[in-house]
């Protein structure tokens, strides 16, 4: 169904996708819950090739120690580790494509928060 866009009715459809279901990649009835982990494994095990060059990981980690040690910065760190799981959590529990299929991992990968 194609709302129509001109209408506030219209437009908050379209803007939640309600043909779909807000945050959800797919029109199908059931979320792929099995496949959760399957997907989370996919975007971390992505990380390294796609972030400096394999460095990104390394970075990431002494980042992470330098922020611990400080004990001003660790509120930084709760900060940022907390947006990382509020976000990756419900992304990839909604994202009801198969990760097991290529074609719709590519589709996912395009959602993907990027790393660099």
């Amino acid at each position: 169904r194609n709302p129509d866009t001109g209408t506030m009715q219209g437009f908050f459809h379209h803007l939640l996708r309600r043909d779909y279901g807000t945050f959800q990649l797919s029109n199908a009835d059931r979320i792929t819950d099995a496949e959760y982990w399957l997907r989370l494994h996919a975007y971390l095990s992505s990380l390294p090739s796609q972030s400096l060059g394999g460095l990104g990981p390394s970075l990431s980690a002494l980042g992470t120690l330098s922020l611990l040690q400080s004990r001003a910065s660790r509120g930084m760190f709760l900060l940022l580790a907390s947006a990382a799981v509020l976000y990756l959590g419900p992304f990839f529990y909604l994202s009801n494509l198969p990760v097991s299929s290529a074609f719709f991992r590519q589709i996912q990968e395009r959602f993907w928060p990027q790393p660099t």
